[in-house]
């Protein structure tokens, strides 16, 4: 697999749903027809993508939308984010103010989340090797055949401690976007 494949992956779901929250069942249907190795490589170039993204200006950005974002949720934005497509994704890391621009910011709940675009990787190999989208067994040999990475330091980390207000002064079109944050996509 190609990174151009792996985009192409990623746009193929996405226009293939309704809606943003059904795209991690329509790449496990995708992907569970490649082999093993392609799937192990789908999953380090989402991996790629996380890390990119592991910016604290974007997570500022993610502040602002949504009124607040601890770790884990951010995790789940930058999910989100990778789901948007490549244009979206580079767009955001160069801009994330660009962010205001979208027309829907659907996900989770109404949140611009996708808690479960990170699993996909984990449960098409399960669901190819063994059947099972949840098989213990299967979901330990993916594990063992994904390298271990470390994860990065968070890129321009001083920003992090900045107020909402702060965060708000930044983004300025998202903030006249959200005015307090969204319980709504």
């Amino acid at each position: 697999m190609t990174l151009d494949g792996y985009w192409q992956l990623i746009d193929d779901a996405r226009k293939a749903s309704s809606k943003l929250v059904e795209m991690p069942q329509r790449l496990i249907d995708s992907l569970c027809k490649m082999d093993e190795q392609e799937i192990v490589a789908f999953d380090s170039y989402y991996v790629d993508c996380l890390y990119r993204a592991y910016d604290a200006q974007l997570w500022l950005a993610a502040v602002v939308i949504m009124g607040g974002c601890s770790d884990d949720t951010f995790s789940d934005f930058r999910g989100w984010l990778i789901a948007r497509g490549r244009a979206r994704f580079e767009s955001a890391l160069v801009d994330p103010d660009s962010l205001a621009d979208l027309d829907s910011f659907d996900g989770d709940d109404g949140y611009p989340t996708l808690f479960y675009l990170g699993s996909v990787t984990s449960r098409a190999f399960c669901k190819l090797s063994a059947g099972d989208e949840q098989d213990f067994d299967a979901s330990m040999r993916f594990e063992a055949l994904c390298p271990v990475r470390k994860y990065p330091p968070l890129e321009r980390e001083n920003l992090i401690s900045a107020s909402d207000d702060e965060a708000r002064a930044m983004f300025p079109r998202l903030a006249a976007r959200f005015p307090k944050g969204t319980s709504h996509g």
